[in-house]
């Protein structure tokens, strides 16, 4: 059976059984192809609006891209938000904008919701090295502000010492509302609900008939 490729995510992921492929045949409102953070998340999603549904993955869980990554939420696209409203108009600018921070608020509400032991911290930064980097976070820090987003906090070099331990001295960065979140023992005291069924399989390569 394929392993994870090793990555940060593989070797800090808790341990578990590799679900089994699928046998026989099994019936549900939706099957989804593929258990990376689409499909599970999709998955989720149906289940908690009350369908049944089956996740089928051809490696095993978070092979791909999803397993080969730091686990950061950052909010933003490879274009900014700018550009974007340049090409595509005020009203998807705003849209897009929105769904950016709207992901990250449905990854904290499920980690809470179902005690999802991630590391879940809240924090990202973003650091200047030369002065027309901090030209660009400045820019950056503007363009949301616009749009209605007011967590972006600049700092200074003296306000830059505390957040981290360098040897090099960047000018200073932009701190935005995101997080990491990777595997840990973050948990709450409550027991979490009941999740909902979704059963997925590994080694289970999906097929046209």
């Amino acid at each position: 059976m394929s392993q994870h490729a090793p990555s940060y995510y593989a070797a800090t992921a808790h341990r578990q059984d590799a679900r089994p492929p699928l046998a026989g045949t099994e019936r549900a409102d939706v099957c989804i192809i593929g258990a990376g953070f689409t499909g599970i998340s999709a998955a989720l999603e149906l289940a908690e609006r009350g369908f049944s549904v089956i996740v089928l993955e051809d490696q095993r869980t978070g092979f791909g891209a999803s397993g080969r990554n730091g686990g950061q939420m950052v909010n933003g696209y490879s274009r900014g938000l700018d550009v974007i409203t340049k090409r595509y108009g005020e009203a998807a600018g705003r849209q897009i904008g929105a769904m950016a921070m709207q992901g990250g608020q449905i990854i904290r509400e499920r980690a809470a919701k179902y005690n999802i032991a991630c590391d879940l911290r809240p924090g990202n930064m973003f650091t200047a090295i030369t002065a027309k980097q901090m030209r660009g976070l400045e820019h950056h820090v503007k363009i949301w502000n616009q749009h209605g987003y007011t967590d972006f906090e600049l700092l200074d070099r003296p306000g830059l010492a505390p957040h981290v331990q360098r040897t090099a001295t960047p000018a200073a960065s932009s701190t935005i509302k995101a997080a990491t979140c990777t595997r840990s023992t973050w948990s709450r005291a409550k027991p979490p609900p009941p999740r909902p069924s979704a059963p997925a399989f590994s080694r289970t390569r999906a097929s046209p008939r």
